[in-house]
């Protein structure tokens, strides 16, 4: 009965060390994810390559950014690769332990540039949703219809079932 009972004890002290264990882990993976998406924002320019989290002071991090090499890379476009490496370390009974995250990067000119695709994107793309003067003619959209159950509805993309359409502030 005592030879069960230590080994039960053993049991539930190696499932806590797990749990413990998998929480670290967790912490790391959480930590190496915010700081990727810190370097993301700044487009992986970092002035330091190594350094500490605010109020986690048992984990720590490292970045190495360095040249990838591929087929893709081409001078003549000006496009060059690098793999961004992000290391969070942290030290458990005596061992240092380590979560790894690793990207690709893009060098060089992004066509279309960055600013221009975002310009676009949040004008309603190359057109224009303004009306010219009083008597701009609205265009009638096709009509469609769909086959749902064996019965054919219309689908007239209007909102709310309302009749016609009208932009707020017009």
């Amino acid at each position: 009965m005592a030879m069960g009972f230590v080994t039960v004890l053993q049991l539930f002290s190696g499932s806590i060390r797990s749990v413990s264990m998998s929480e670290q882990y967790l912490k790391a993976t959480t930590l190496a994810q915010s700081k990727m998406g810190e370097l993301e924002m700044n487009n992986y320019r970092a002035s330091e390559f190594e350094g500490t989290f605010a109020n986690e002071e048992n984990y720590r991090w490292q970045l190495d950014i360095s040249p990838y090499t591929t087929s893709l890379n081409s001078e003549v476009n000006n496009i060059q690769l690098s793999e961004v490496l992000l290391r969070v370390l942290w030290s458990d009974a005596n061992k240092v332990r380590n979560v790894e995250l690793s990207t690709l990067k893009v060098d060089g000119a992004l066509h279309p540039s960055a600013d221009s695709l975002l310009v676009q994107s949040f004008s309603g793309g190359t057109g224009s949703i303004n009306q010219e003067g009083a008597d701009a003619v609205e265009e009638a959209a096709p009509e469609a219809s769909q086959n749902i159950c064996g019965s054919t509805t219309s689908m007239n993309n209007r909102i709310s079932g309302a009749s016609t359409t009208h932009i707020s502030g017009n």
